[in-house]
């Protein structure tokens, strides 16, 4: 499998935990690009930064999925982002995620 499919998979089932727990998820969708004179489809994250959006009670999540691999530079800008609730999800080789909070008040 490639990394992207990895990613997408991940996604998908982080998605999938986090509506179990009773959050409204949303996935950041993928755009259109011109490339060469054609169009292709290409994955972004929301603020480029997050993969899904979360909605509970009130209260909104960031989250961003990584596949088997620490925090990279990102970080920084991830705990400099102004809201509250942020949480970087790591998928690790047994198929669980490693959960960090990352800048919770």
């Amino acid at each position: 499998m490639s990394n992207v499919g990895k990613g997408n998979y991940y996604e998908r089932r982080a998605k999938k935990e986090l509506e179990k727990e009773g959050w409204l998820v949303e996935k950041a969708p993928k755009v259109l690009k011109w490339f060469a004179g054609r169009c292709v489809t290409a994955k972004h994250d929301y603020f480029g930064l997050w993969d899904l959006i979360c909605v509970k009670n009130g209260v909104t999540k960031y989250v961003q999925v990584s596949v088997n691999r620490k925090p990279p530079e990102w970080f920084k800008e991830a705990r400099a982002f102004p809201v509250k609730h942020k949480e970087f999800w790591r998928a690790i080789p047994n198929g669980a995620f490693k959960v960090e909070a990352i800048g919770v008040e």
